[in-house]
């Protein structure tokens, strides 16, 4: 199912560029989707709907690329499915471009998909929804707060990437 979430992030595109870059270094970004996924899986838990574990197997971030004039982040979440296998979670891009007065608009869209046994399609719209909401409202946060490694050498070497591309 595809799925969007955006909202606008009160940082000039420079400088949340720059952060959604240096995030996908550390933990934060894991940390925001596994509570977001588990979050977001909670009520079919609750529902006995599926048997939903809260965590995902796995997260990869791709690199920042620049392109049209915003900055794209690839995103995917693998999750528990039977018998041990995976199963896409989420396939999606993280994208950032400048908005009015100086903000960003921060927009997550992809193809999500409920947990394996949650498959009716007014539940997986409900769980999408939600996680997705719960994530993009996480990634803003994060975006949005300074972090002592958000450098200016950051947002140089974003302003830098947008010269050569």
């Amino acid at each position: 199912m595809f799925l969007t979430q955006e909202t606008k992030v009160p940082v000039a595109f420079a400088a949340a560029a720059a952060r959604l870059d240096n995030l996908a270094g550390g933990g934060a970004l894991l940390s925001a989707s596994q509570a977001a996924y588990a979050r977001g899986t909670a009520s079919l838990r609750r529902a006995g709907k599926a048997a939903v574990s809260p965590r995902l197997v796995r997260a990869e971030f791709g690199g920042l690329l620049l392109q049209q004039g915003a900055a794209v982040m690839a995103l995917r979440w693998e999750a528990p499915g039977p018998g041990g296998t995976r199963y896409p979670a989420l396939a999606a891009d993280i994208r950032v471009s400048p908005a009015p007065k100086g903000e960003t608009l921060l927009r997550l869209a992809g193809d999500y998909k409920a947990p394996p046994g949650a498959s009716d399609g007014k539940a997986e719209q409900k769980v999408g929804s939600a996680t997705l909401r719960d994530f993009v409202g996480r990634l803003c946060d994060l975006v949005a707060e300074p972090k002592p490694d958000t450098s200016a050498d950051a947002a140089d070497r974003v302003k830098r990437r947008s010269r050569t591309r």
